[in-house]
């Protein structure tokens, strides 16, 4: 009876610091499906994007002579335009959204439909975003970096004893005992749900691996924005073990 006593408590003891282990996270970008960011290049928090490397020039992006006349009606009215476009890696346009107090849905449409049809082809290359200030005094169009600001976790839920606990074996337990840190990958799409969960590096425990999965793929975010606008994007949990 002691031995199953003594058994038991290190059971409970072991799977309570896996369940109470804390994870932190560095937060990863997409658009799309995929993130427009690479890991290693996203920022930890709300920054100007590093893509493209080199921003283009305005004339390359946009004909300003014919974005200008096509918007001088909206540009009337003494406040700055600024639109926020992601080009595709073949290089089409994949989204492109009119920025700042405008709020008229049909306002919206037609000044995204000028902007867009003043665009100018552009080559084949990795998907890239940018922001087009246009100022309402005649002043130059402007090319500046979007601004992509990383995915949050929000409450995660909380730990489950009685199922981590209760179905471990005596070789889930020693695994426990030698298990070591982790990292998952997550992809977050724009609505803050998980919907993708990679094992980036494993514990050394099937077990703990599994249940941390688990609960990654149940933890809730506040989705990454690329000029406000929710976009799909990585974000990795490590434990701290």
């Amino acid at each position: 009876m002691r031995f199953w006593n003594s058994l038991l408590s290190t059971a409970a003891a072991l799977g309570l610091l896996v369940l109470l282990a804390s994870c932190a996270g560095r937060p990863h970008p997409a658009v799309g499906v995929e993130p427009l960011l690479g890991y290693e290049q996203q920022p930890d928090s709300c920054a100007a994007s590093p893509v493209p490397s080199q921003l283009p020039a305005v004339g390359d992006v946009v004909d300003t002579g014919a974005l200008r006349q096509r918007l001088a009606p909206a540009l009337t009215q003494g406040a700055p335009l600024t639109a926020t476009m992601e080009f595709a890696s073949d290089g089409s346009v994949h989204r492109l959204a009119v920025l700042g107090a405008v709020t008229d849905s049909q306002t919206i449409a037609l000044l995204s439909a000028a902007v867009a049809s003043s665009l100018r082809p552009q080559p084949p290359a990795p998907a890239w975003s940018i922001r087009l200030r246009i100022p309402p005094d005649g002043a130059a169009t402007s090319v500046e970096r979007s601004e992509f600001c990383p995915p949050m976790p929000l409450e995660s839920p909380g730990p489950q004893l009685g199922r981590a606990i209760a179905p471990m074996t005596l070789g889930q337990i020693e695994e426990l005992r030698r298990a070591g840190p982790f990292r998952i990958r997550l992809l977050v799409d724009r609505t803050g749900v998980v919907t993708q969960a990679n094992l980036v590096q494993s514990s050394g425990s099937s077990f703990q691996d599994r249940f941390a999965l688990d609960r990654a793929r149940q933890r809730r975010f506040r989705p990454a924005l690329l000029d406000g606008v929710p976009v799909p994007a990585w974000y990795e949990v490590r434990s701290r073990r």
